[in-house]
């Protein structure tokens, strides 16, 4: 339970790229639905129609590992728990501990549809996540050392959309939504050892609200051109909280805030096709911040060409920002397992974050063959030294750039019933700071060189059999040259060194069948081999600065994260249609 100084990291999570996912859209002729187990978790859903116009999918998960803990739970919980207080905790010195590990996880997910005429359409969606852990460690026969750690996160969020068609050629999309975060870990010390008592504590909680209203409204002028148009409100408030007490030489620390921004953003997209030889894109977004009172464009355009029967030109640029960000907390407890906390950036001692990305590539399509070739590259503004993926060893606030090069490939071929498909990317991801390294670039901490993916799938009759080989370069890190008399680490070269590359070889296999003629009910049996012949991967690498005994020198403990090992997981479905 170390009592130190709260390390600051800011964190960009968006400005790359955002992530749309969609459920299934309910049926409302017929009903159909599933249900699922594996040695991690089972799984249920079902498709409702409740009237000629009305339907709903309602789905869940629920974990196993409360009721039993199976050899694949198992595999994962020590990915999850090493180098953490669960899977560290000693039985040492000639006494007796024992450990009660309690782990529980469940996602409940619905949507609702309701037609209300031929030209409106009302969607309801709504999610519930949570995610519980509580482990308790103790001496066996007595109350010398006691520790409790809980943690629960959970996730919530609803989301109401109304569909309206003005005419034959014009739609409006108004939509109103809530998302909720909730993050609290607790901790509870007590030790009685030597004859001096004492108790330690530590809570750190983190709570993202988003209250949102969006409307769309988008016009076909003609059978090539098109006009999208439309209003953004976004309400956020996070707030955090981190303390620490001891009766230890009686140290305590907290640190708490809480912030409210309301985001304003008007935007307009142009949109022209020609018969899928020329595709453009030309869009415009306005995006201010109450609270950094700042006002930003956000241009973007894409642009794609048809140049030949077979080969496709395409090209794009944007430039994004965002006031919402992550800073690393390392000494709460030694738990390990979550130490990012949200925050919101007020422009000033942290920038709004802007990012400027480009990219141009090929397309090429000719039956069964496709080949997708694109290079991009991102330059970042208002990069922080507290931003996640630079490096431990940079103490102070630095504001630089962050630049990434580079080019990803695809190459995937159909047959009759196999496919084949190859992935590839490199990249080179850089930080600048004027103060640090020499003010030379130095490679990220998440720069991986080379990323390959050679992945197969065959189907024959009922049986289907995939089999993927992945490597990448290993990641960077700091060859550390010492502390200093502050418990600041010293290194001259950042991210000079990498770790072994990263290679693994995943194996699955499933059957298919039914138990009636009709194929209204239907089997699945399935098994997966993850990791396949145990290569023993290193995923980073850190360095962690401990006090001696006597609190004016200090130490260097370095710590590694590895992959998963050999893991095989069985699986078994039943469909109804």
């Amino acid at each position: 339970f170390p009592i130190g100084i709260v390390q600051v990291r800011y964190f960009p999570y968006s400005i790359s790229g955002v992530l749309d996912i969609k459920a299934k859209e309910p049926n409302f002729d017929n009903m159909d639905a599933g249900v699922g187990l594996n040695m991690t978790h089972f799984d249920a859903y079902v498709n409702v129609p409740l009237g000629k116009k009305l339907g709903a999918i309602v789905s869940g998960r629920r974990s196993l590992s409360d009721i039993l803990k199976t050899p694949t739970f198992n595999n994962f919980s020590d990915k999850v728990f090493q180098n953490s207080i669960i899977g560290s905790n000693p039985e040492s010195d000639g006494i007796d501990f024992k450990s009660y590990n309690d782990f529980y996880f469940f996602d409940f997910n619905t949507k609702i549809t309701y037609e209300l005429s031929e030209d409106d359409m009302l969607t309801f969606s709504c999610l519930k996540v949570e995610n519980e852990l509580d482990y308790l460690f103790n001496t066996i026969n007595s109350d010398d050392y006691v520790t409790r750690d809980f943690l629960n996160v959970q996730n919530t969020g609803w989301y109401l959309n109304w569909k309206h068609q003005w005419g034959y050629n014009t739609t409006q999309t108004t939509g109103i939504y809530y998302s909720g975060y909730d993050f609290l870990y607790t901790y509870n010390g007590k030790f009685n050892f030597d004859q001096e008592p004492f108790n330690q504590n530590a809570l750190k909680a983190n709570s993202i609200k988003d209250f949102g209203f969006k409307t769309t409204v988008k016009t076909k002028t003609n059978e090539k051109t098109s006009f999208l148009y439309g209003y953004e409100l976004v309400n956020n408030r996070i707030s955090y909280k981190i303390q620490r007490e001891s009766d230890l030489r009686n140290r305590s620390f907290q640190i708490a805030d809480t912030k409210n921004n309301n985001s304003h953003s008007l935007f307009l997209d142009y949109g022209y096709k020609n018969k899928n030889n020329t595709i453009l894109n030309l869009g415009l977004r306005t995006n201010y911040f109450s609270l950094a009172s700042k006002a930003y464009l956000a241009p973007r355009i894409y642009f794609e060409q048809k140049i030949s029967p077979k080969w496709f030109f395409k090209t794009s640029y944007e430039f994004k920002q965002q006031i919402i960000g992550q800073f690393l907390e390392n000494y709460t407890s030694d738990f390990g397992l979550e130490n990012h906390v949200w925050l919101l950036i007020d422009n000033k001692e942290l920038p709004v974050l802007r990012n400027h990305q480009y990219s141009s590539g090929f397309i090429y399509k000719f039956n069964d063959i496709i080949f997708d070739l694109d290079f991009y590259k991102k330059h970042g503004l208002g990069t922080t030294s507290y931003t996640m993926g630079t490096v431990e060893s940079i103490q102070d606030l630095l504001e630089g750039t962050r630049d990434i090069t580079g080019f990803d490939l695809l190459l995937k071929k159909s047959f009759r019933n196999f496919d084949s498909w190859i992935n590839y990317s490199y990249s080179k991801s850089t930080y600048t700071f004027d103060q640090a390294n020499g003010g030379k670039p130095f490679p990220s901490s998440f720069d991986i060189t080379n990323s390959f993916q050679w992945a197969n799938n065959l189907k024959f009759g009922d049986f289907s059999f995939s089999l993927a080989w992945l490597y990448r370069t290993g990641a960077p890190y700091s060859e550390i040259d010492g502390v200093d008399e502050n418990g600041n680490i010293i290194s001259e070269e950042l991210n000079s060194r990498r770790l072994t590359d990263y290679h693994r070889l995943d194996i699955s296999s499933s059957y298919e069948f039914s138990f009636d003629k009709d194929r209204k009910w239907i089997g699945r049996l399935g098994i997966s081999l993850q990791n396949f012949y145990d290569r023993n991967n290193n995923l980073y690498r850190k360095h962690d600065v401990i006090p001696e005994r006597t609190e004016t020198s200090f130490k260097v403990q370095q710590i590694d994260k590895f992959s998963l090992g050999f893991t095989p997981n069985l699986v078994m479905r039943l469909f109804f249609k």
